[in-house]
This record gives C-alpha cells, structure tokens and sequence, in this order.
C-alpha cells in the first residue's frame, strides 16, 4: 500500500476487508454492518472501497445519532437543544478531522 510505503511501516499491520468494514461500522455507527452489505464490501475490488465506506457511515443518521448520545442524557429538552445546538460547529470540525483522519487509515 501507498501509505505503508511512505511510513515504513509493516505489511503484516494490515487488516483484512472483512475486519476493517466491521471495525468502522461499530465505531460510526455503533452496529455491526448487516451481512448481505458485508458480503458486497469484501467482494468489491475498488481501491478506494475503504474510505468510501467511511464517508457513506460519517454521513448515516445513526454516526449523528451516536455523536449525540453524550449531550442526550438531559432530562431537560431545553437545555438538551441549546447544548447540541452550540456543538454543531464543532461536531463539523469533528467530522471534518475524522473523515481526514479515516482516509488515511483506509489507505493502510
């Protein structure tokens, strides 16, 4: 791999389709990648597959929903609101750095 080379680092560090696509899945998303999509994923022989993946998941309702778990524990709907409603610009510079930082990963 391209990135591997730039950084010196060891082919045997690589994970498999497989692995990779449930380990994203879980972490975005917090579930697991449903089989039939797991299968296609494997099956695909794109080299960008890896981090089109990750942009199809940062932009799945359930990425949003994951990130706003912390901000949801308010019993109080007002302050729940303003308090999500200040992340916003944050949360985008989240997603922003965790697609760059996930782009990279996909490439090892």
């Amino acid at each position: 791999a391209p990135y591997l080379a730039t950084t010196k680092l060891d082919d045997s560090l690589l994970i498999d389709d497989r692995t990779f696509a449930r380990r994203v899945w879980l972490d975005l998303v917090g579930l697991l990648p449903p089989v039939d999509e797991l299968k296609k994923f494997v099956r695909n022989q794109a080299p960008d597959k890896r981090a089109k993946l990750v942009d199809r998941l940062l932009d799945n309702r359930h990425y949003g929903e994951r990130m706003a778990l912390p901000y949801s524990s308010s019993t109080d709907s007002s302050s729940r609101t303003t308090c999500m409603a200040s992340s916003v610009s944050k949360r985008a510079k989240a997603v922003s750095a965790s697609r760059s930082i996930l782009r990279t990963c996909s490439l090892m």
